[in-house]
């Protein structure tokens, strides 16, 4: 098992436990008090340290909170919680740099095979 594949597991277990509802109230809790706005920004360290929770806790909540339309920036400094679009474009920016290089990287891939490549995507019904 990779390091990625013992990540992802880890976040997956922990989404479906049922700490992750009561851990993620508290997060949000913590981010509307404390850090709205990007001069409040705040270390994923003392947010994990004052909610008890791991560092990859607290990235499993972060992107189920995104997903659900919380508007969580972060940069390198942290956490916070955007108040507008402007201090969530970098978020976004950095988000979509790494969609892209994603998508590139696995064109790369496909295209060292690509008469194979073309085959999976009808067995796989893309």
């Amino acid at each position: 098992m990779t390091s990625f594949e013992k990540y992802s597991d880890e976040m997956d277990a922990f989404r479906q436990s049922r700490l992750f509802a009561e851990k993620y109230a508290a997060v949000l809790s913590y981010l509307e008090e404390n850090c709205e706005g990007r001069e409040k920004v705040t270390c994923g360290d003392i947010i994990c340290e004052d909610r008890d929770i791991s560092p990859v806790q607290l990235r499993a909540i972060v992107s189920h909170a995104r997903r659900e339309g919380v508007p969580i920036a972060s940069c390198g400094d942290g956490y916070f919680l955007a108040r507008n679009y402007a201090e969530l474009q970098c978020t976004v920016d950095h988000m979509t740099e790494r969609r892209d290089s994603i998508s590139f990287t696995i064109s790369r891939l496909k295209s060292c095979f690509p008469d194979e490549a073309q085959a999976n995507l009808f067995k796989e019904g893309v």
